[in-house]
């Protein structure tokens, strides 16, 4: 029965662990404790079936440079678990008033590591799955041990996807595309922010998403710097840009792209400005290949819109970032952000313009390949005309 409902391959775990222990012998770490939601569904396999929705019954992920691993669950999710995951150690507890500090400590103790140096998510974009309190009670009881901050490990993993998480990225695309050729070919003027969020998640889901993710909307000369917003009940106008921002869920993994419509169809200008927007974005992309700094992918948005007298200020403080288990990963795409390419990353590019005139702003998903780069997302890049 062991993984016999797993997502991937055993040999796709097999891989990351391989990676995560190479990488642990070069920064002379000698077991990671893995307690966050996406950490942990990467390494074991296995999900609840609530993510990121309940703190109740934390799950554990222990696993050290040699190889040994160990899983702690609560008794009421270990059916599940074992099911899913290829790990052999699978402990489980009962209490829920004592986030599994006992079953943490023993794992720890009989693993050998009471001296060790292990590596946890303490830093850069990355959170602990237990609370404060229970985290200190465990660094207490070994007072030989030395925890140390796993983070930058834990992303040099998660940044670069396999073939078979590309692949899923790419069908949360294709559902997400549908969506739109769905939503827009329906959607017109009286319809609701909230009705067009409605038919979106709809035919996420009939396209084969698992969930849908977000469905960021906003529309009206009032409410385009509203570009991280949840939908209202706000009703479309005729000439309003109806923006949305949506991602569908696949086994775990998230695409994040937008895409425009007018009741009764774009005006010059926006057709103009939705022009800009797609150039910049184009150019950007076509800088994509393994080797590039991400930096280089923002200084091009930059450039392509200063070409038209456009700051690059979408308010976001970027212009694209990872994506994969999150909405959002590393690495940033902005000028700030050092990381470079590589085959395997996935990452937005979404150089926009906000004014009165709309939301200009049209983000892909994009692959980087061996030679350049795939662009996972679809549906028209020009307005809608609904």
């Amino acid at each position: 029965m062991r993984g016999q409902y797993s997502i991937f391959p055993k040999v796709e775990y097999e891989a990351r662990l391989e990676r995560a222990q190479t990488l642990m012998k070069e920064q002379n770490i000698d077991a990671l404790l893995i307690t966050a939601e996406a950490n942990y569904f990467y390494f074991t396999g296995h999900r609840t079936h609530s993510p990121w929705s309940t703190f109740t019954r934390p799950h554990v992920f222990v696993v050290t440079r040699d190889g040994g691993m160990a899983m702690i669950v609560h008794c009421f999710t270990r059916p599940e678990a074992q099911s899913r995951s290829h790990v052999a150690d699978v402990r489980e507890y009962g209490s829920l008033m004592q986030d599994a500090v006992p079953q943490i400590k023993q794992a720890l103790s009989d693993m050998g590591l009471a001296s060790a140096v292990i590596g946890c998510e303490l830093g850069y974009e990355q959170r602990l799955g237990l609370p404060l309190r229970a985290w200190e009670e465990i660094v207490s009881a070994f007072p030989s041990a030395r925890f140390v901050d796993a983070s930058e490990l834990l992303w040099r993993l998660r940044v670069v996807k396999s073939p078979a998480e590309v692949d899923c990225l790419r069908k949360a695309c294709q559902a997400t595309s549908k969506a739109f050729e769905v939503c827009y070919s329906q959607a017109g003027e009286g319809w609701t922010e909230e009705q067009v969020a409605t038919v979106m998640s709809k035919a996420m889901l009939d396209a084969g998403a698992e969930s849908p993710g977000f469905n960021i909307i906003c529309s009206g000369k009032d409410d385009y710097e509203r570009i991280s917003a949840r939908p209202t009940g706000r009703v479309l106008r005729r000439g309003d840009m109806l923006w949305v921002d949506a991602s569908a869920v696949f086994d775990g993994y998230w695409s994040d792209f937008c895409r425009a419509a007018v009741p009764g169809g774009p005006s010059p200008e926006q057709i103009r400005l939705q022009r800009i927007a797609h150039e910049a974005t184009m150019a950007a992309i076509e800088a994509i290949k393994p080797g590039v700094p991400v930096s280089v992918i923002a200084e091009t948005c930059a450039r392509e819109l200063g070409k038209h007298g456009f700051n690059l200020t979408f308010d976001a403080g970027r212009c694209g970032h990872g994506l994969g288990l999150m909405s959002t990963e590393p690495p940033h795409v902005a000028t700030y952000d050092p990381t470079i390419l590589e085959e395997g990353m996935v990452i937005t590019v979404e150089p926009g313009i906000v004014n009165e005139e709309g939301v200009f702003c049209i983000e892909e998903n994009v692959a980087v390949t061996k030679d350049g780069f795939e662009i996972l997302s679809g549906a028209s890049r020009e307005i809608y005309a609904i």
